[in-house]
């Protein structure tokens, strides 16, 4: 597990933390050196296990993985993940591109899919987008907590 902070985060708020599951070196580096070039800390599994223990582990703004992890698949590890109520935003990718792959991904409880190889420039376009919305979610959750924690604390009796 390599982790790595960067000054500069790609939007206003404080720096993104995404999970990467891959199996190929080359992509690691690639997506390594653009990820921190934008300001996101990157946390990095070779296999589920690990993947499985650090998303359980951490709280991630986005998980991207591979579907195809050598003898791990991705796509069960993105049903895992959903099944342990992980909810940040997932997304595949592989170089098998297919619609059923597609379809298969979105079942999963995947957020978004990418043929490889791909633009980075879509790839952190819609990365931004995933964060921004599960961020919007997970202040509502908070907030209707804190609004129902209210409504409760305003019907019991003083204790004065």
């Amino acid at each position: 597990m390599t982790q790595t902070t960067v000054e500069q985060p790609l939007s206003n708020s404080r720096p993104k933390r995404i999970l990467l599951v891959e199996d190929d070196v080359r992509i690691v580096n690639f997506m390594r050196r653009g990820l921190e070039a934008e300001g996101m800390t990157l946390d990095v599994a070779w296999a589920k296990a690990p993947a499985l223990q650090l998303a359980e582990s951490h709280r991630y703004d986005a998980i991207i993985l591979d579907i195809y992890l050598g003898d791990d698949n991705g796509l069960e590890l993105c049903r895992n993940l959903r099944q342990r109520a992980i909810t940040s935003p997932i997304l595949t990718m592989t170089a098998k591109d297919s619609m059923e792959l597609r379809e298969a991904s979105v079942q999963a409880g995947a957020s978004a899919y990418f043929a490889k190889p791909f633009s980075f420039d879509d790839l952190l376009n819609t990365l931004e987008k995933a964060c921004r919305g599960h961020s919007k979610i997970d202040e509502a959750t908070t907030s209707g907590v804190a609004d129902a924690m209210t409504s409760l604390n305003d019907g019991l009796p003083s204790s004065r």
